[in-house]
């Protein structure tokens, strides 16, 4: 029977993570309001304070985005059994899997601590936030300015715990790469990416994620471009720095990962390119063979015979080698074309 404390903790833990930043966001903005006057609107409050409430907000959808990774990777690599792509049985699978999540449990914790360190130096060696705090604010004030600290070191512990993950299971590539298990490539698979779609649609789902971050940085840089009163001259140059490296990272996030397939299915291709000739040759033959025969029963079969190389030989000839259809590609494109156009609206204006 569980104690009451226990239950306690079952049903805290129950509770998505987003949650718990969206009562730290509100937390956040009323300890910051505090500070400012009675009046709010958007130049009384500040363009600042606007940019960390957006900023909590993408926080907080990133973060239920990625918060069933576990799952979603499971789901992966068990879809990728049942296609005969891993060549693994239900054990080895199971030993994976918890591989696998064991070693993102622990690049979580590593990554989860490192940003809130960042965070806490940067306050205290470059903007030297702690000594102007006590030595020119009032007890209030200082209390109010830990109180806003500490909710971003938790903001930045949470979400470098979920991009530690994002991590490991971006590496999955090279952990293959170093195992004697088996990637059977399928160039007929009707996934249209040699049945390798799902490893495909995972890290494209990854890079979506990634857009969300790239997006706030863009409508900010618009912004500015059109107010530039709301930040300092000498800073507005570091938000589309900013922008280019979200924008690197995000696309990063979706090709990098996919590199060690796109080599696989390389290899493949060029191996079997031999067997896809062989098979064009053979084509020729019955095709000439069928044009001198006279009986109907044969030349039906040789008819299927053909039709049935010249799939086997499109499969080869025209196998992709990404593990991506068209449709997550055309995707792909048109969404970091539209994210480019509040940089080039911002460029074009200042």
């Amino acid at each position: 029977m569980n104690s009451p404390s226990n239950a306690l903790v079952n049903r805290l833990s129950a509770i998505p993570i987003a949650i718990y930043l969206a009562v730290g966001c509100i937390v956040y903005c009323l300890v910051r309001l505090a500070e400012l006057q009675p009046a709010i609107t958007f130049d009384s409050v500040g363009s600042a304070l606007w940019m960390e409430i957006t900023a909590w907000i993408v926080t907080i959808v990133v973060v239920q985005l990625l918060s069933d990774n576990d799952e979603r990777f499971a789901d992966v690599l068990g879809r990728l059994a049942n296609r005969g792509i891993l060549a693994i049985d239900t054990e080895q699978l199971t030993q994976l899997q918890s591989w696998l999540r064991r070693k993102a449990n622990r690049y979580a914790l590593i990554f989860g601590l490192l940003p809130p360190f960042v965070l806490l130096s940067v306050y205290h060696f470059v903007y030297n936030v702690f000594a102007n705090s006590l030595s020119a604010n009032t007890r209030a004030d200082t209390i109010s300015l830990v109180i806003a600290i500490s909710l971003e070191m938790v903001a930045a512990f949470v979400v470098g715990s979920y991009l530690g993950r994002a991590l490991c299971y971006g590496q999955f590539g090279y952990y293959l790469s170093q195992t004697e298990l088996q990637i059977n490539v399928q160039p007929g698979h009707p996934d249209h990416a040699a049945g390798l779609r799902p490893i495909g649609a995972y890290y494209f789902r990854y890079a979506c994620t990634a857009m969300l971050p790239v997006a706030l940085l863009g409508a900010w840089c618009a912004l500015i471009a059109v107010r530039p009163e709301m930040v300092a001259i000498e800073y507005r140059a570091i938000y589309l720095v900013l922008f280019g490296i979200a924008l690197s990272v995000e696309i990063a996030a979706f090709i990098l990962p996919l590199l060690y397939f796109r080599r696989l299915m390389l290899q493949y291709k060029r191996l079997n390119q031999q067997q896809a000739d062989q098979i064009g040759r053979n084509i020729v033959s019955m095709q000439e063979r069928v044009i001198r025969k006279m009986e109907t029963s044969e030349l039906i079969s040789d008819v299927t015979v053909i039709s049935q190389l010249e799939q086997t030989y499109k499969a080869y000839t025209q196998m992709p080698v990404w593990p991506f259809d068209r449709a997550i590609i055309r995707t792909f494109f048109l969404a970091n074309t539209l994210l480019l156009l509040p940089f080039v609206f911002a460029i074009t204006i200042g």
